[in-house]
């Protein structure tokens, strides 16, 4: 069993809550789900293991290109978009959400 500091503990249980906030709050209340998505975040900057965590996403080919073509696919759409300013603050909110 590998031994983690306290720190990543605390990260990892965080993380754990967040993520049982996120799925009961999401029918129920917009705050509590930013707050769970923001404790979330929180979790994996406190775990600190950044060249590990680029490692893996680099290593995982399908995931990297999941998220890129999603992305660019968003990205292609805002050309066909009427109003514009509502797009860009979509935009916006779906790449907060989608960097956690």
């Amino acid at each position: 069993m590998v031994n983690y500091s306290p720190l990543r503990k605390f990260a990892d249980n965080l993380f754990v809550f967040g993520c049982f906030t996120l799925s009961a709050s999401i029918p129920v209340s917009k705050f509590t789900t930013s707050v769970s998505l923001f404790l979330m975040a929180l979790s994996w900057i406190l775990q600190w293991n950044w060249r590990e965590k680029k490692q893996l996403f680099l290593a995982n080919k399908e995931l990297f290109l999941i998220v890129t073509l999603s992305y660019y696919i968003f990205l292609f759409g805002l050309f066909y978009s009427s109003d514009i300013d509502y797009a860009l603050k979509d935009l916006k909110i779906t790449l907060t959400k989608s960097s956690i």
